[in-house]
């Protein structure tokens, strides 16, 4: 089996996993925002790869079902990031109900079960 990878395949995955590192050491963060971080790296680098990781954050953001609050910061359901994740082919990335959690005291109010978009974008 190893055999029928291509070389090809395989410096991808290696460039992909050293962007995954690199981006990770950028800002210390939990396991969820780790996983988002990778799961959102693999998809610029392969739709916007002509895109900074700043430019892409900005276009990525839009994409979030968002709602104003009061204080003019976006904020998102918590449990529509499975959703955003799921509509642009990150099945495998979706988090679980604890990793959800974790996010929510990072980047969130866990009362209302919102995420502020803007700290999300910081820790990924």
């Amino acid at each position: 089996m190893i055999g029928s990878i291509s070389s090809k395949s395989c410096s991808s995955l290696l460039r992909l996993s050293a962007s995954c590192r690199a981006f990770a050491t950028q800002q210390a963060a939990s396991a969820p925002a780790e996983k988002l971080r990778c799961a959102f790296e693999s998809y610029r680098q392969a739709h916007f790869s002509r895109e900074t990781p700043t430019r892409f954050r900005k276009e990525f953001v839009k994409a979030f079902p968002t709602m104003s609050q009061e204080g003019g910061g976006n904020m998102m359901p918590a449990d529509d990031l499975n959703g955003v994740l799921s509509r642009i082919g990150l099945s495998d990335s979706l988090l679980s109900k604890e990793e959800l959690e974790t996010l929510l005291s990072e980047a969130g109010t866990p009362q209302s079960r919102m995420l502020s978009v803007e700290k999300i974008m910081k820790l990924v």
